[in-house]
């Protein structure tokens, strides 16, 4: 057609089709662009250039096609959609959620688009209309597992752990899927009622599904005393609080003794993933390699010791771990037991366990110095002079995402109330606490309590700044610590305001990292080990204005001159593990 008929539009445009379908998608993409330079008034010709750029992640480009598509029709849902996904890869959410809202208004009957928004609307904190897109979704595909996760994940940020955990289970009753485990794993620690076999029970039949998994033989130098090649595999190192916690272990180590790989998994690399790149001696990008790829790039590279970050949350890939990849395997940063016969460690700290922990974990537990580095807060304005001085009242607060706000939290938290008359409790996380079915239903778990709906201080906005953050907390006087699962960044923000921070320690590490931060200050008597303890800790300091007022004045100092923040303490406490962990096996 196009050797009779060289200016032929429709020609140019199928060709480029074609070779989009056998993969020739720069060639597809120059067929599309002649026939739009011959007639651009065609919609489909725009969509279809769109849809061949998006296939080779070229999503600016592809956004700007699907807009001068839809401006020569502007009733395509699937156009709209497409627009949605590539403003998204762009990093721009809230434009792809307004995009894909516009889909769903021209067609309701998508279960794609509904769960695609559902799922976008959760990532941006607008979690009562999430939960609205997957339910109804469901209507549409009530056997889709990934829709079902999608709720779960809305239900937990909406501090429904209970209703999180049983839709979490009906998603893997339809899928076995590792992200499903992850998240149920996570959530089941929001629970009150968590016991130690549960989360043994719940490991067992995901950890022997992995371990069955294809190995990938390491070739092993053992020479005892040479440099070690340490690789960190994350989906976190970026503005994130595991990459704000590692970061300072990545920068302080000793390159004489080691080399460091970074395996990254990460989606949107920002100015962190960056600091990262420039710190280590080798940068591998794993994101679209498959588990049996990655673990077989991180056998090629000789690693000796990989550590796996925070594998049980988010973007984090504990399945490539589990083929063990490296003769030694640690997990850092986690929040429960890896469950996982491939992982050799478990890097904690004394209190986090304790001699006397009941908490069953399959990994040899690393009892660090401490576990936790933070980064100082640059910038952050002075605590200021404590709050009851300026409003004449005690205003407890915090700073938690909602998930943790069980009922046993609300319960302890309204008797500290009930026994400092006159207080109040300020909460700020992002924006959730503007979600209207979580504001009514904060208010009535404490007016359940005895404590009013005007006591409670309910902040935040969508388009809050950590500068207005930290202003927040310069008007709270005590902060009480979630349970049974603690802050812990929020912890040290507090205490970096200068704000004592009143924990329960619990029966299992997110229990006890209250317990572990305050320890590393010399504040134990700050720390609970019972509700009515937590109580009379939190009573007696608000009665003891001046103890406030010397904890506001010193809090700062005190924490940036502890191992919280020594990055070179820290990571030559890390350093001395890996050298253990190292002659262990050396040994034999």
């Amino acid at each position: 057609m196009l050797a009779a008929v060289p200016a032929n539009a429709d020609a140019h445009h199928l060709r480029g089709l074609a070779l989009f379908q056998r993969g020739g998608h720069p060639r597809a993409a120059a067929s599309i662009g002649r026939a739009l330079a011959i007639d651009p008034t065609q919609a489909a010709f725009h969509l279809n250039l769109a849809q061949v750029t998006a296939a080779q992640r070229r999503p600016a480009v592809a956004a700007a096609s699907t807009r001068r598509g839809l401006s020569l029709a502007p009733d395509n849902p699937q156009a709209y959609y497409n627009l949605a996904l590539a403003v998204d890869e762009t990093g721009d959410m809230r434009d792809a959620a307004k995009n894909l809202r516009r889909s769903v208004h021209i067609d309701r009957t998508s279960p794609v688009v509904l769960a695609t928004l559902a799922a976008l609307l959760q990532n941006i904190g607008v979690r009562d209309a999430s939960v609205a897109n997957a339910k109804r979704a469901l209507v549409l595909s009530p056997d889709n597992a990934a829709i079902h996760n999608c709720l779960a994940v809305s239900l937990k940020d909406l501090g429904l752990a209970t209703s999180s955990v049983r839709t979490f289970r009906r998603a893997l009753a339809l899928k076995q899927s590792s992200e499903f485990r992850r998240n149920l794993l996570l959530t089941l620690h929001y629970l009150d009622d968590l016991d130690p076999t549960t989360v043994e029970a719940e490991h067992k039949p995901w950890a022997a599904r992995l371990t069955s998994a294809h190995s990938v033989p390491a070739d092993i130098d053992r020479t005892p005393d040479r440099r070690l090649s340490i690789g960190y595999l994350s989906g976190d190192i970026r503005g994130h609080v595991v990459g704000r916690n590692l970061i300072g272990l990545i920068e302080g180590h000793d390159r004489g003794r080691f080399s460091v790989t970074m395996y990254s998994n990460v989606a949107r690399p920002d100015s962190m993933t960056a600091r990262f790149r420039a710190a280590a001696d080798r940068w591998r990008d794993v994101r679209h390699l498959s588990d049996h790829d990655a673990a077989r790039q991180i056998a090629e590279d000789r690693i000796d010791i990989l550590v796996c970050c925070a594998g049980q949350v988010g973007e984090n890939r504990l399945d490539v771990a589990s083929r063990k990849p490296a003769p030694i395997q640690a997990s850092l940063y986690d929040v429960t037991s890896t469950g996982l016969a491939a992982i050799d460690y478990w890097m904690t700290d004394a209190r986090l366990h304790p001699p006397e922990a009941t908490e069953r974990f399959t990994e040899t537990l690393f009892r660090l110095p401490c576990l936790y580095l933070h980064q100082p807060i640059e910038g952050a304005p002075e605590p200021g002079p404590i709050p009851e001085s300026l409003s004449g009242i005690i205003t407890f607060g915090s700073c938690n995402n909602p998930a943790k706000l069980s009922p046993k939290t609300i319960a302890a938290w309204a008797a500290v109330m009930r026994t400092v008359p006159g207080s109040r409790l300020a909460l700020w996380y992002f924006d959730a606490f503007q979600v209207a079915s979580l504001r009514g239903r904060l208010a009535r778990d404490f007016a359940s309590h005895g404590i009013d709906r005007d006591r409670l201080l309910l902040e935040g906005s969508d388009q809050g700044t950590k500068d207005q953050h930290l202003r927040f907390l310069q008007r709270i006087d005590i902060g009480l610590d979630p349970l049974p699962f603690n802050g812990a960044t929020t912890t040290f923000e507090q205490l970096w305001m200068g704000i004592p921070v009143v924990t329960l320690a619990g029966d299992r590490f997110t229990a006890r990292v209250g317990a572990s931060t305050l320890g590393a200050l010399g504040l134990d008597r700050l720390v609970a080990h019972d509700i009515d303890d937590m109580v009379r800790i939190a009573a007696a300091l608000a009665a003891d204005r001046k103890q406030r007022e010397e904890l506001r004045a010193t809090l700062r100092s005190r924490v940036s001159s502890s191992i919280l923040c020594d990055r070179i303490a820290h990571a030559r406490s890390v350093e001395d593990a890996y050298t253990t962990m190292w002659r262990r096996f050396v040994a034999g």
